[in-house]
């Protein structure tokens, strides 16, 4: 699948996380990036995820690996893009609580997936 990477929307222990539009379709999806020789734990999480069939879990679209324009082999995982950022996030904006309401919804849906 040919690609154009967009804006960065995260950053985790492992990887950078960017907006990415699908060419020719134009479709939004999510890449998850790291340097190809610090790989391992995104390869590890692009199998778990490749195995995965299930509307709660976020959707595996595949990955690859290309130079990027530092000219260093970046492997690239990409999924579903969902709007709205992480829980963790959902957790800071709310000022660091979350209701009990929301702590069974978001329970719920984590024991879904």
């Amino acid at each position: 699948m040919e690609w154009i990477r967009g804006p960065a929307i995260g950053r985790g222990a492992t990887a950078t996380v960017s907006l990415a539009t699908a060419i020719p379709s134009g479709e939004i999806f999510a890449i998850k990036s790291i340097e190809l020789c610090h790989s391992t734990f995104l390869g590890r999480e692009n199998y778990v995820l490749s195995k995965l069939s299930c509307p709660h879990i976020v959707m595996y679209m595949g990955y690859d690996v290309m130079n990027e324009a530092n000219d260093k082999a970046t492997y690239n995982l990409c999924m579903e893009y969902v709007a709205g950022g992480t829980l963790s996030n959902e957790i800071r904006r709310v000022g660091g609580r979350l209701a009990e309401e929301k702590v069974r919804l978001y329970t719920q849906q984590i024991l879904q997936g």
